[in-house]
C-alpha cells in the first residue's frame, strides 16, 4: 500500500508535465507533416496456368518447365522494355484525358497542371486521336539527347521515369500457384491506378510477343521449305508425266510383263512350226521316194511352180495381213477386207493347183506299194502346201522376233530411266513430308503458346483507390 500511495503522489506531482507535453508532442508532429502527401496503394492478380493448365503438347502448359514461365512472366513485367512502354502510354494517357481544373480518375488537378506546365508544345502537339496512335507518335518522337524532353521524362520525373514506376512495383507470385500478384503505390490515385492498368495490357502483349517470336520463325523456315519443296515435287512428278507421255508408257511394269508373255507365246509358236516344217519336210521326202519319178515330173513343170509361187506369195500375205489386223485389235475394217480377199485368192489358187496336178497325172497306181498315184500325189501337194504356209508363218514370226527384240531394246533403258526418276521423287517426297512435319509441330508449339497467352486472366483487376 505504501509503494501504490507513493506512486499516486508522484504522479500528481508531474501532472502538469504529462499533459502538457504529449500537447506539445502533437502539436510539432502536426507541423512538420501538415505539407506530407499521401501514399495511395493498388494491385491487381493475375492467373497463368502454366503449372496447372491444359496444354496440347502435353507437357505442361506453354511448353518447358512451368516454374520457369512464371519467372520469366514475373521478370518480363519488370523489364525496362516493358515499363518504358507503361510510361509513354501513361504519359499520353495523363495528357489526354488530364483536367487542370478538377481531379479525375487519370490525374489529380494539381499534378496535372505541374506537368502541363513542363511539356513544350511540340510534344504536346503530338498527342492527339487517342492513346494507341499518341504512343506511336511519342516513341517516334523519343531520341536518347538530353535535349529531347521524352528523353528526360522517362529518367527523371516521379510518375514516367523507368526507375520510379520499377521502384514502386511489386511483383510476387502467391505461394506455389499459378497467381501471381501485381501492386504499385503512388501518391495520385489516378496515376497510381492507370499505371496498373496499362501494365496489365503491355506485358500481356509483351508475353505474347516474346513466345510467339519463339516459333514464327520456325514456322517461317519451315512454310518456305515447304513450299519450295512441293514446286520442286511437282516438277519432278511433271517431269516423269512428260516422259511417259513421250515413250507411251501407262504402265511400265504391265507392259513389260505383257511384253515378256508375248514374247514367249511368239517362241512357242515359232517352235511349234519348226517342229512341223521339220515333220512336213521328212513326209514330202518319203512321198517323194513313194512317188519315183512322178515328182520330177511336177517339180519341172514351170506351171505348176509358178502355182505354188502363188500360193506361197498368198499365204504370206495371209500371215502379214493377220499379223497386223491382232496389233491394231481387230480395228481396221481395210486390213480385215484384205484379209478376206487374199483368203478367197488362196482357196482358188489351191483348187487350182490341185485340179492341174490330177490333169497331169501320168499314171493311176504306184508300183512299189500299190497304192494309187492319185492319193500320193494328192498328199505330196497338201504337203507341199503345208510347208509353204509354215515357211511364210516362220516369216511372220521372223518379223515379230524383230519387233519384239527391238521392244526389248526400247524398254530396257525407259525402266532405268524411270527408276531414277521415282527415286528422285521419292527422295523429295521423304524431304517434303519431314519439312510438313515439322511444320505441323511448329504450329502445334505455336497453337500451344497462344493456349498459354490466353490463360493470363485478371483475378482481381485494378481498383481506383
Amino acid at each position: 500500500m505504501d509503494i501504490f500511495r507513493y506512486i499516486v503522489r508522484f504522479l500528481y506531482k508531474i501532472r502538469w508535465y504529462l499533459v502538457i507535453l504529449p500537447m506539445i508532442a502533437l502539436v510539432v508532429a502536426w507541423f512538420l507533416t501538415r505539407n506530407m502527401e499521401r501514399v495511395y496503394d493498388a494491385n491487381t492478380t493475375i492467373y497463368t496456368g502454366m503449372i496447372t493448365g491444359y496444354s496440347i503438347e502435353g507437357n505442361g502448359s506453354g511448353g518447358g518447365n512451368g516454374q520457369t514461365n512464371i519467372t520469366n512472366l514475373m521478370l518480363i513485367i519488370q523489364t525496362d522494355n516493358t515499363i518504358h512502354e507503361v510510361a509513354l502510354r501513361l504519359f499520353a494517357r495523363c495528357m489526354l484525358y488530364g483536367n487542370p481544373n478538377k481531379d479525375n480518375n487519370y490525374i489529380t488537378a494539381e499534378h496535372f497542371q505541374q506537368l502541363e506546365a513542363t511539356v513544350p508544345a511540340d510534344v504536346r502537339a503530338l498527342v492527339q486521336n487517342g492513346e494507341d496512335e499518341s504512343y506511336g507518335r511519342l516513341k517516334a518522337y523519343e531520341k536518347p539527347s538530353q535535349d529531347n524532353y521524352l528523353y528526360n521524362l522517362l529518367n527523371h520525373h516521379p510518375y514516367f521515369s523507368i526507375n520510379s514506376i520499377t521502384s514502386r512495383l511489386k511483383v510476387l507470385r502467391l505461394e506455389n500457384s499459378d497467381i501471381i500478384d501485381i501492386a504499385y503505390s503512388a501518391n495520385d490515385p489516378g496515376i497510381c491506378y492507370n499505371t496498373l492498368d496499362i501494365l496489365n495490357k503491355v506485358f500481356a502483349a509483351q508475353y505474347q510477343q516474346l513466345r510467339y517470336g519463339e516459333t514464327m520463325n520456325v514456322i517461317n523456315f519451315f512454310r518456305r521449305e515447304v513450299n519450295k519443296l512441293s514446286k520442286v515435287l511437282n516438277a519432278a512428278e511433271n517431269d516423269l508425266i512428260r516422259y511417259n507421255i513421250r515413250h507411251r508408257i501407262i504402265n511400265y511394269g504391265e507392259q513389260t510383263k505383257q511384253l515378256t508373255v508375248l514374247d514367249m507365246q511368239q517362241q512357242n509358236a515359232a517352235n511349234e512350226l519348226r517342229k512341223n516344217k521339220a515333220t512336213t519336210e521328212a513326209l514330202i521326202n518319203y512321198l517323194k521316194q513313194q512317188m519315183g519319178n512322178r515328182q520330177q515330173l511336177f517339180q519341172t513343170n514351170e506351171k505348176f511352180t509358178g502355182m505354188v509361187r502363188e500360193i506361197s506369195r498368198l499365204q504370206s500375205r495371209i500371215a502379214n495381213l493377220k499379223l497386223m489386223n491382232s496389233e491394231n485389235s481387230g480395228n481396221n475394217p481395210e486390213a480385215q477386207l484384205e484379209l478376206a480377199k487374199a483368203e478367197r485368192e488362196l482357196a482358188d489358187a489351191t483348187a487350182k493347183v490341185k485340179d492341174y496336178t490330177a490333169s497331169i497325172e501320168a499314171a493311176t497306181f504306184s508300183t512299189e506299194t500299190g497304192v494309187k498315184a492319185k492319193d500320193l500325189i494328192d498328199r505330196w501337194l497338201e504337203q507341199v502346201l503345208i510347208l509353204e504356209q509354215t515357211k511364210a508363218e516362220l516369216a511372220v514370226y521372223d518379223v515379230m522376233r524383230s519387233k519384239l527384240d527391238d521392244q526389248y531394246k526400247f524398254y530396257s533403258p525407259l525402266g532405268a530411266t524411270i527408276d531414277r526418276k521415282a527415286r528422285h521423287i521419292g527422295f523429295i517426297e521423304g524431304n517434303y513430308m519431314e519439312m510438313l512435319k515439322a511444320l505441323n509441330a511448329a504450329r502445334l508449339r505455336q497453337r500451344n503458346l497462344q493456349m498459354s497467352t490466353a490463360t493470363l486472366k485478371q483475378l482481381n483487376p485494378p481498383v481506383f483507390p
